[in-house]
């Protein structure tokens, strides 16, 4: 893996036998910017030995990038629906040969992860617009909450999305309270991991910032 994941891989190793979410044992510095895919990677650390938790954090990545690929594909046919059926086939390509993505994915990093998460959590708002049916908003505010926990700088997408649903608080009262309770649910998460760092780092922003 890239050096920046072993590092979270290292977090994850000590984490999963026992020595807390730790870079030393003993030491409680945040030296990871990837709390979501750090936990993940202790379940594979948990399960295999180091080797081949290694190797299945890799295979991990193709299936976030497979994933990708998928949404990008929904998404495409939400706005194009007209397209030809070649057009949607050259984007699912397209998306698993974009080199970054390969790249950082299967060494490691969170970049799968994160697209995977954002992909899933665009596709949801533009089904809420579009149908108006409650999932899709629920869906949509766990997803980018997810993208939150994966990397928190994702924040500028989340209000992105938000923004782009005050066109539904026009419909009435109703969705006026399922926007206000979708942005409530993000904020747990945004919330849930300030407490648990100030609490378990004692330190309001990782080490890393």
């Amino acid at each position: 893996l890239f050096d920046d994941a072993m590092i979270s891989m290292r977090y994850a190793w000590n984490f999963a036998h026992g020595n807390g979410l730790v870079w030393n044992i003993g030491e409680r510095v945040e030296g990871y910017t990837n709390l979501l895919m750090t936990l993940l990677m202790s379940l594979a650390a948990l399960v295999f030995d180091k080797r081949y938790a290694v190797l299945v954090i890799q295979l991990t990545g193709v299936f976030f990038m497979l994933g990708t690929a998928f949404f990008a594909l929904k998404i495409f046919e939400l706005i194009r629906s007209k397209e030809k059926v070649f057009m949607r086939y050259l984007l699912f390509t397209v998306v698993l040969l974009y080199y970054p993505l390969n790249y950082w994915s299967l060494l490691g990093m969170e970049t799968g992860l994160l697209a995977f998460l954002l992909s899933a959590g665009v596709l949801c708002s533009l089904l809420y617009v579009e149908k108006l049916e409650a999932r899709y908003l629920w869906f949509m505010s766990i997803s980018f909450g997810l993208c939150y926990l994966t990397r928190n700088d994702s924040l500028l997408f989340a209000v992105l999305a938000f923004l782009y649903l005050t066109q539904t608080l026009k419909n009435g009262r109703r969705f006026i309270y399922a926007f206000f309770a979708a942005g409530f649910i993000y904020g747990l998460f945004v919330i849930g991991q300030t407490v648990f760092r100030y609490a378990y780092y004692g330190e309001m922003l990782p080490n890393t910032y």
